[in-house]
């Protein structure tokens, strides 16, 4: 009967424990606080230790002599002495998508916080786009990391999002990008403004453009131009022409052109 230890008891498991125990394991489950002599003790004649928290020094791997391999069901292995354990050849494994939705909720947060809150709180004035920057920063690591694609296809907007009040034509194409793929968010975020009947599709770039994602050769033209959004000329306006002459048809402090007001489900 193979002896396997579990550390950080105070976090349940029942369905790994009787799974464990119903596979003819003897299964000893150690709480949080156990102490360093009492975890080496029981790991001396077991064969697999489970671990998220406990740490896991050179002093007790080496005392383990039957170790086969070491569980830590969480991400991170920092907590085990991997040199000790490679000297050993005892594996480690983790479990990469352990809380992987919890993760993906932080950073919508964080994107709401950034890119949403000071559009709807500072309305009118420079500093709804105070944290822009930081908001296409994070975006962008977000979405490497794919937590875009670990919540519900709606939330997932909200890390498009950060692109499409960018200046730069790159980050418009790139915020487009993200979101061709999944057609129906697009296309539920429309619907939701009443700009399409609920039966009517259209193709990925058309339905972008009737969007906030602008990709039509006149639109373009405007990421393209030197100077401001468009938008942010409406509110920063005169006092930084000199950064560049406003797009044209916004000249003179300028009314929007086609287009330039329309909002999807998430603020604009």
């Amino acid at each position: 009967m193979p002896k396997i230890v579990r550390t950080d008891g105070e976090l349940e498991l029942p369905h790994v424990d009787r799974v464990l125990r119903e596979s003819g394991a003897d299964l000893v489950v150690l709480p949080d606080a156990v102490t360093r002599e009492h975890l080496t003790s029981e790991l001396r004649d077991a064969e697999l230790l489970l671990m998220c928290y406990t740490p896991v020094p050179a002093q007790i791997i080496e005392s383990a002599r039957r170790l086969k391999g070491i569980v830590k069901y969480g991400v991170g292995i920092d907590a085990i002495d991997i040199d000790a354990a490679r000297r050993r050849r005892i594996p480690i494994v983790n479990v990469p998508e352990y809380a992987e939705e919890t993760v993906a909720e932080g950073a919508l947060a964080l994107m709401i916080l950034l890119d949403q809150f000071p559009r709807n709180c500072f309305r009118g004035t420079g500093h709804m786009y105070a944290t822009d920057s930081l908001a296409r920063f994070f975006a962008r690591k977000s979405v490497a990391a794919a937590h875009h694609q670990a919540l519900e296809p709606e939330l997932g907007w909200f890390f498009v999002l950060p692109f499409l009040h960018s200046e730069s034509l790159g980050d418009q194409e790139f915020g487009v990008e993200i979101a061709r793929p999944d057609v129906d968010v697009l296309q539920r975020a429309v619907h939701s403004d009443g700009a399409l009947d609920q039966d009517q599709a259209l193709p990925p770039a058309q339905l972008a453009q009737r969007t906030e994602i602008r990709v039509g050769a006149g639109d373009a033209n405007r990421w393209r131009h030197p100077g401001l959004h468009p938008q942010r000329w409406l509110v920063l306006g005169s006092g930084l022409v000199a950064v560049g002459h406003p797009p044209p048809g916004l000249a003179g402090g300028g009314q929007r052109s086609g287009g330039a007001g329309r909002r999807c489900r998430a603020d604009a």
